[in-house]
């Protein structure tokens, strides 16, 4: 892969494995990339693990993810919350919300939004235990419609 750098004609760089990162690259204003990317018209085959960011959420009494930050979230909980309705949805997204109790002296509860739709309609509870994980795994079936899979007491 060839990096071109615009606001430097003539500058252009290519490292030993085809990959530059942006942030390597001092005073980047725009960059011409030459070789395979990835294209969002069709599916493609990567060869190599692919990893997002783990975002983390704000304990408070209500906590509105936003997904166009991350697939991924942790939330430490310690006060009873509402976890509102997503900002920023898209359909086919899926990711993870890691839900820690870490309220030293007391668990607490998690409620969920109007758009969030439970195996059996049943919303899960947490488990009550300080220190103890839980995960709520997600699939955005659509913009008014989340799906969420329950997986509890992870140590």
């Amino acid at each position: 892969m060839k990096i071109t750098h615009a606001s430097q004609p003539g500058w252009e760089d290519t490292d030993e494995e085809g990959v530059i990162q942006p942030s390597e690259v001092e005073g980047l204003e725009h960059v011409v990339l030459e070789g395979e990317l990835p294209d969002r018209t069709r599916p493609n085959t990567w060869e190599k693990a692919q990893r997002g960011a783990i975002a983390v959420l704000t304990s408070d009494s209500v906590i509105k993810p936003d997904l166009a930050e991350a697939n991924n979230f942790s939330l430490a909980l310690d006060t009873n919350a509402l976890l509102d309705n997503p900002k920023h949805v898209a359909p086919g997204q899926s990711g993870v919300i890691a839900v820690t109790q870490a309220d030293e002296s007391e668990t607490h509860t998690l409620v969920f939004g109007s758009n969030y739709v439970f195996p059996r309609g049943a919303a899960p509870m947490l488990t009550d235990r300080l220190g103890v994980t839980d995960y709520l795994s997600y699939y955005v079936e659509t913009v008014n419609r989340i799906a969420i899979f329950f997986k509890g007491d992870i140590k």
